[in-house]
C-alpha cells in the first residue's frame, strides 16, 4: 500500500516520532534511519479502550491524561513532531475522541503532522491491524493478536469538532475503502 508520509528528510534537530500502536521492527528499522526518537504507545491497549461505553469514563473527577497513562509518562514539555494515529480514532467514539484531544494537546506543537485512518461507511468498518513503515512510501499491515473492537464512524466534520487541536490538510480515499487522512497541528 502506498501512504503519504510526513516529510523526514532535511532535519537539523532530533525528530520526535509517537506511535500509537505496537512497536514493529520494521517502523524502528525505518526511523532509525534518520535522526528522530520513537514514542511506541500502543494506545490500542488503553484504559480507554477498555471501557465498554464513555459514561464508564468520569473525565470531570480528574485529569484527561489519566484515561491515557501513557501519555502521562512523557516527560513533561515532550511535544512530537509526527503523530502516527493508524486506524485508532475509529475505535474512539465522540466522548473518547474529546478526551483524547484533551490529553494529545500538550504533546504537540505547532509544526506536529499527523498521519491516521478512518472509514466512512458503516458497511466496511476499519479492519483489526496493526501497521508498520517499511519505506516512505510503503506500509506493512499484519492483524492485531487481539480480539476485534467496535468501529466507530467517524465524518470528517465530526473528526475536525473532536479533535480541534488538528487541522486536517488532506484526505484521499484508498481502493480499499479507508480514508487516509494527513493532519497538521491547528494554529487556533
Amino acid at each position: 500500500m502506498k501512504v503519504s508520509l510526513p516529510d523526514t528528510d532535511n532535519r537539523t534537530r532530533r525528530l520526535k516520532i509517537l506511535d500509537v500502536g505496537p512497536a514493529l521492527p520494521e517502523t524502528v528499522a525505518f526511523f532509525s534511519q534518520v535522526r528522530s526518537r520513537l514514542y511506541i504507545a500502543d494506545l490500542f491497549e488503553e484504559q480507554l479502550l477498555r471501557a465498554k461505553h464513555s459514561s464508564e469514563l468520569d473525565s470531570e473527577d480528574g485529569p484527561d491524561i489519566e484515561v491515557f497513562p501513557t501519555l502521562g509518562g512523557y516527560p513533561a514539555g515532550e511535544q512530537f513532531d509526527i503523530c502516527l494515529f493508524w486506524d485508532f480514532f475509529s475505535l474512539l467514539d465522540e466522548k473518547k475522541l474529546q478526551i483524547f484531544n484533551r490529553a494529545l494537546q500538550p504533546f504537540i506543537h505547532d509544526k506536529t503532522r499527523a498521519h491516521a485512518f478512518s472509514t466512512q461507511n458503516h458497511k466496511r468498518p476499519i479492519s483489526n491491524l496493526s501497521y508498520g513503515i517499511d519505506n516512505t512510501g510503503t506500509l506493512n499491515e499484519r492483524v492485531r493478536s487481539n480480539t476485534t473492537s467496535p468501529t466507530h464512524i467517524h465524518s470528517l466534520p465530526k473528526l475536525k469538532r473532536c479533535l480541534p487541536c488538528l487541522h486536517i490538510s488532506r484526505s484521499r480515499l484508498l481502493a480499499d475503502g479507508r480514508l487516509e487522512i494527513l493532519m497538521d497541528a491547528n494554529p487556533g
